[in-house]
């Protein structure tokens, strides 16, 4: 088994253009695109029905070393990437190694994130089971990490006063099959949204998706 990502497998070109984030949060892009080629494994379609529909394509892209180029920066959060003539942004971005050596660099792109209302697609762990048994005793958690979502907050405040809420509260759409219950809690990794939140009430069925409401942990 080759360590590193097969070139017969890199048969995509993706133009990316890095992004920076200024002081209050926001990306700004001012950097030309790059054009990088990969492999495209697949497309994922979400939609948040609150406040406005919001549909996200996202894309998981493998991206052999490149020669003189850092990866992960060329791929910051929010960067712009195209494929195809459709532009998506940067959700995560992190190197994959095998046998101690580096293989490729998987990056996650969905729809630009709406920075007032609407939906933002971020990228959830769930932590599965938790709280305690009959006797007091702490139960085991098993996560399940890295999948797709887009979180629609209820206040529609700036973000920067927003995320500094104890008291915040959200609706989440993930994919349907996520194995997703009231007990279960949730780590979003990126964006103002990053934390700890736990689910509040049942998970309901969205369509092809399931949605939740949830509320930051103390």
């Amino acid at each position: 088994m080759p360590r590193r990502i097969s070139p017969r497998h890199v048969t995509h070109s993706v133009d990316v253009a890095t992004a920076t984030l200024t002081r209050d949060g926001i990306a700004r892009t001012t950097a030309a695109p790059f054009p990088v080629r990969c492999q495209v494994e697949h497309t994922v379609k979400l939609a948040a029905t609150d406040d406005g529909p919001l549909v996200a394509t996202v894309l998981t892209l493998r991206v052999p070393p490149l020669a003189a180029v850092d990866e992960v920066r060329l791929f910051a959060p929010h960067s712009p990437v195209t494929f195809r003539g459709d532009t998506s942004w940067v959700l995560s971005c992190a190197p994959v190694y095998r046998a101690g050596v580096h293989a490729y660099t998987q990056v996650l792109t969905g729809e630009q994130a709406a920075l007032f209302g609407g939906g933002w697609p971020v990228t959830v762990t769930v932590h599965h089971g938790g709280g305690r048994d009959a006797r007091g005793n702490p139960r085991p958690t098993v996560d399940t990490p890295d999948i797709p979502a887009v979180i629609v907050p209820k206040s529609t405040s700036d973000p920067t006063d927003w995320a500094e809420d104890p008291d915040a509260e959200a609706t989440i759409h993930l994919p349907g099959g996520t194995a997703l219950a009231s007990t279960d809690e949730i780590t979003v990794q990126d964006t103002f949204l990053a934390g700890r939140w736990r689910i509040d009430g049942l998970p309901t069925p969205d369509g092809p998706r399931i949605k939740a409401q949830i509320a930051r942990t103390p």
